[in-house]
């Protein structure tokens, strides 16, 4: 099986970091993608950091527990972390799991 790739771009606009993430998020990258998080959150000197799902083709489990997590992190720094924009299969996914309400 070929390895998954995850890629992100990072915009810092108007107070607001935004991270975007385009492909799949499974075990294989969640701590790549939890350092991504957690740097937007510790240095863009942003109040809030916002997670766009919109190129996200694949999340199971450990991405959402990773998300949750990450949400954890940023409201103990005070930042507000929100995902925005959910692929369909994702924001499916967000609800049949009952996360939407904590990430979205």
């Amino acid at each position: 099986m070929a390895d998954r790739i995850v890629t992100h771009t990072t915009v810092v606009a108007d107070g607001v970091c935004r991270v975007s993430l385009a492909g799949e998020i499974d075990m294989s990258v969640t701590d790549e993608v939890t350092d991504w998080l957690r740097t937007a959150i510790d240095t863009s000197g942003c109040r809030r950091v916002e997670l766009d799902l919109a190129q996200t083709l694949f999340l199971d489990s450990t991405g959402i527990t990773a998300l949750l997590r990450t949400r954890h992190y940023a409201d103990q720094q005070g930042v507000v972390f929100k995902c925005v924009d959910p692929a369909p299969f994702v924001r499916r996914i967000f609800e049949v799991t009952g996360v939407a309400e904590h990430l979205t």
